[in-house]
């Protein structure tokens, strides 16, 4: 499970990004190119050619793809960081944290999209439609226990019950692992 929080915006696609944008910048791109090159490649070396599950043929084009990655220049650009890390942490079970939000939902259920909550669904899980930031991680640990692998909520959060703007998003989400 993730929660992150994250200043209000009547936008959440653009405080995911925010989220997200702050997230990215604890990578050191630099050694994580080379750590996923060193860990592959022993994948590789240690798996026997024609083994029964593809495993060596899966890290022969894994190594391909990151030898790639090593010989460009290190994106600057937010979507360009995105992609590089997702694709380096991304062993079937994803990043393992907000980086694994792919966007906002437009439907129920939607894989790796956060879905925002109406008024009337805070209600219905969490007994109020104006749910408290001082209580976040308490929100998370309940919005946790309807979701399934792969969803996402997000959700507004005030600094107090009598306030009429929100003031944070709390995003919340399941890993794939």
């Amino acid at each position: 499970m993730h929660c992150c929080t994250t200043a209000y915006t009547p936008d959440p696609k653009e405080a995911l990004e925010s989220l997200q944008a702050a997230q990215l910048e604890k990578y050191d791109l630099t050694t994580l190119i080379k750590t996923s090159l060193a860990e592959y490649q022993e994948a590789f070396d240690a798996t026997p050619e024609n083994d029964e599950y593809g495993l060596h043929d899966y890290y022969k084009g894994v190594l391909e793809d990151i030898k790639i990655a090593a010989s460009q220049p290190l994106p600057t650009d937010f979507q360009g960081r995105l992609d590089l890390v997702r694709g380096l942490c991304d062993s079937g079970e994803g990043v393992g944290n907000i980086l694994d939000v792919r966007g906002i939902a437009s439907k129920d259920n939607e894989l790796f999209a956060a879905k925002p909550l109406s008024p009337d669904d805070l209600l219905e899980k969490f007994g109020s439609n104006k749910l408290l930031s001082a209580d976040a991680d308490f929100h998370a640990g309940k919005a946790n226990e309807c979701l399934g692998r792969g969803e996402s909520i997000c959700f507004p959060l005030y600094a107090s019950a009598d306030a009429d703007e929100p003031v944070e998003w709390c995003f919340v989400g399941v890993t794939v692992d």
